[in-house]
């Protein structure tokens, strides 16, 4: 085999420029390329991890987000809760102050009642009484049932001298001395009557007024510049009155729960 070496030099020649064009012509372009690819490569992963940074963050931040809002739910579910029962609190001690209030109108109701049931038979009975004992008085002593009540009344006058020296003998005073009774004064019972003021201590130029006043049921009363003094049958029956209220009030005390006994308004709670 025979080598020419024009044509070996020739073949190097050519391989060699075929080289040189490969390399700057094709081969840099390819290698850019490549390494364009990989820097657009590494930027998009780059990219794609400060997103996926970014999601983690934005579902942390949603994560505690929700948790404050649950957390914010439960203190608003609490509050209202707390307010509620606070409400319910205000709503029955309202009731209770009601029905409390209300026992306490009912009790002086029921009081007020009793006093005008008690006044009315108190009066009723003072009528009969006055009836009675006027008839008996007359019937068996004879004696002037009007005349003792005038008697004992200015006895009891002259027995209080401050009130006598106060209203009645004064003799600077002009005012008149009114005599009231519960039934009429005959002319002659009131000349008595001022002749015995009179020997007590009334000026003789005072004049003395007499008037019916049935409210006194029996008996007098005489008043003179604001003092008065006066003896009436309905003191008894007052006196009466209370001793029978007493006797019931202690009877009740010791017989158990009395009329105004009520449940205690702590059992509508709850």
């Amino acid at each position: 085999m025979l080598i020419d070496p024009f044509t070996v030099i020739a073949q190097m020649v050519n391989f060699a420029i075929l080289a040189i064009a490969l390399k700057y012509v094709l081969y840099d372009r390819v290698i850019g390329a490549m390494d364009q690819r990989e820097a657009s490569i590494a930027t998009r992963l780059l990219d794609a991890e400060q997103r996926e940074n970014e999601a983690r963050a934005e579902i942390d931040d949603y994560r505690h987000r929700r948790r404050a809002l649950e957390d914010r739910n439960q203190e608003l579910l609490d509050e209202a809760r707390d307010h509620a029962e606070h409400h319910r609190r205000q709503l029955i001690d309202q009731a209770r102050s009601e029905v409390e209030l209300e026992r306490l109108r009912w009790e002086r109701a029921l009081r007020r009642e009793m006093a005008e049931f008690q006044h009315e038979v108190q009066r009723r009975s003072t009528q009969e009484v006055v009836e009675l004992t006027r008839q008996v008085l007359s019937d068996l002593a004879g004696a002037d049932l009007e005349q003792v009540v005038l008697d004992r009344a200015l006895e009891r006058l002259e027995a209080d001298p401050v009130s006598v020296t106060a209203g009645f003998a004064d003799g600077h005073r002009t005012s008149p001395v009114t005599v009231r009774t519960s039934f009429p004064v005959s002319t002659g019972r009131q000349h008595r009557v001022i002749d015995r003021l009179r020997s007590i201590g009334l000026d003789h130029d005072r004049p003395v007024v007499f008037e019916r006043s049935p409210a006194l049921l029996l008996g007098a009363e005489f008043q003179g510049d604001g003092t008065a003094v006066s003896w009436n049958a309905d003191d008894y029956l007052d006196r009466l009155g209370a001793d029978v209220h007493h006797l019931i009030d202690s009877v009740d005390r010791e017989g158990g729960h009395g009329p105004t006994d009520f449940d205690h308004p702590d059992d509508l709670a709850d």
